[in-house]
């Protein structure tokens, strides 16, 4: 019942649009009144699910790669100044609004004094090929919708946190409040030296003429874990046929080196074929079997610590990840 109520929320700017063909306020939409001012608001073909164009971002550095991204939408009533999170989804999604609306054709009325409005959220690592990465959290205020007044700025609150562990403390490396108009878009940096798990957390006001701020609920990035060059560890890796998950590791091992038994792998391809079968993704020639605890951080010999990985040299196929891509990762650690 929560959710319909979240895309009750989200849509019904949307049912107005279809069913007013008048003004909805006594004040023209031409009137002279700034946006930095506060503007009424009226339904109109905006469209709230609409992409955002993130290029101005990406051209403030030399490389980017994308590691989460999150569309935001946020339900403002004015009357009781509150706001609520009623969606939120990391790929926007396109919605046929005619399989909603006649569920929903009453519940709002065009006194309303509510608005959406949309936020998108991109978490970055930047500049990996110039040997200064760096962890960005960057967005805009995208997009206004509904009766009312419209907010005169917006101020966002972000953060790029860490910690040694997925699960663990997360404290600020960098924060700041930044003030923007609509569709300006804004950037916190956190440059990386040392492996981390980061997360990248946003707070988002609507501020109104006079006092009147309304604060949405916050939102987080997922989380990521970086070596010191910026490379995100494969944490979501499993082997096709047998399900082994990749361990992941907590930020702050210390180099404890053993040298590895000379029967590891012959005991780790005698317990995978007796629980998985033989191979069909690959052959054993073809594969070397990783600690993914290194030994060189006292990883052990255990079939638990092991998985198959294509040999250095091999082109990835069939799901499978190469073993130097592992090795430089742990190289950067």
């Amino acid at each position: 019942m929560k959710f319909k109520h979240w895309i009750l929320s989200l849509v019904y700017v949307l049912i107005l649009s279809l069913s007013l063909q008048t003004t909805l306020w006594a004040t023209s939409p031409e009137s002279n009144v700034s946006e930095d001012q506060g503007q009424v608001v009226q339904i109109g073909n905006e469209d709230l699910f609409s992409e955002f164009d993130s290029s101005k971002i990406f051209e403030l550095y030399n490389d980017v790669e994308i590691l989460d991204k999150e569309t935001l939408y946020y339900s403002i009533d004015i009357d009781n100044a509150s706001s609520q999170l009623i969606y939120s989804t990391k790929e926007p999604e396109v919605y046929d609004i005619k399989d909603i609306i006649p569920q929903i054709k009453n519940e709002y009325s065009i006194q309303n004094n509510k608005l959406t409005y949309r936020m998108d959220m991109f978490y970055l690592v930047a500049d990996i090929a110039i040997d200064k990465p760096k962890f960005v959290s960057a967005g805009a205020v995208t997009n206004v919708s509904g009766s009312g007044t419209k907010p005169k700025n917006y101020t966002v609150s972000l953060k790029n946190t860490i910690s040694n562990t997925r699960s663990g403390v997360y404290s600020n490396d960098k924060e700041k409040n930044v003030t923007v108009k609509l569709k300006e878009e804004f950037v916190l940096e956190s440059p990386i030296s040392i492996t981390k798990y980061w997360k990248g957390v946003t707070v988002a006001k609507a501020n109104f003429d006079g006092s009147l701020v309304i604060t949405a609920a916050s939102a987080s990035s997922d989380v990521m874990l970086l070596n010191k060059k910026g490379i995100k560890y494969p944490s979501d890796y499993k082997d096709r046929q047998s399900g082994i998950v990749m361990w992941e590791p907590p930020a702050n091992l210390t180099a404890n080196a053993r040298t590895p038994g000379s029967k590891y792998r012959e005991n780790f391809i005698e317990y995978y074929e007796r629980n998985w079968g033989a191979p069909t993704y690959f052959k054993w020639t073809d594969v070397q079997i990783h600690h993914m605890r290194p030994v060189k951080y006292n990883g052990q010999d255990s079939v638990s610590n092991l998985i198959p990985l294509w040999k250095p040299g091999s082109s990835e196929k069939n799901g499978i990840k190469n073993h130097t891509e592992l090795n430089n990762w742990w190289r950067n650690y």
